[in-house]
């Protein structure tokens, strides 16, 4: 294991490995325990959980498909449950491809705490987030 996930790893065993039955919300809508958890695992894997959050509320017996719409802090993200959850196999987050099972859950817009730039002529949102940048001062 290396960098990201080694750190990711290691919090989560010393934080969670003495409570016994913890799992962890996965990419693919899957629970996994912690000695089953790799990185690709953890992509995505705050939007999966609510994929599965309003897939169990709002989907009821008419089976009238639903549409998420999480718009989050650095990412609006798009997703649909019709009594099933969509997988999909391979997919690029932050221009990189991941090929692992997960949920199809698209990337669609910059999020609401997104930063506007505007660079060699032409307005560019994001991956900068206010949230990281904003300091209260106390006088």
């Amino acid at each position: 294991m290396t960098g990201l996930v080694t750190i990711l790893y290691y919090f989560l065993c010393e934080t969670l490995c003495t409570v016994n039955g913890i799992r962890l919300s996965s990419t693919a809508d899957v629970y996994v325990i912690i000695c089953r958890f790799i990185g690709s695992r953890a992509i995505l894997s705050g939007p999966a959980g609510g994929v599965v959050g309003y897939a169990k509320t709002c989907y009821d017996q008419y089976n009238i498909p639903v549409i998420g719409f999480d718009m989050g802090g650095t990412s609006t993200d798009v997703s649909r449950y019709d009594g099933h959850f969509e997988h999909t196999y391979e997919s690029i987050t932050g221009g990189v491809p991941i090929q692992a099972p997960q949920l199809d859950i698209s990337t669609v817009a910059a999020g609401g705490g997104s930063m506007l730039f505007f660079r060699s002529g032409l307005f560019i949102v994001g991956p900068e987030s206010a949230g990281g940048k904003w300091k209260i001062s106390r006088s």
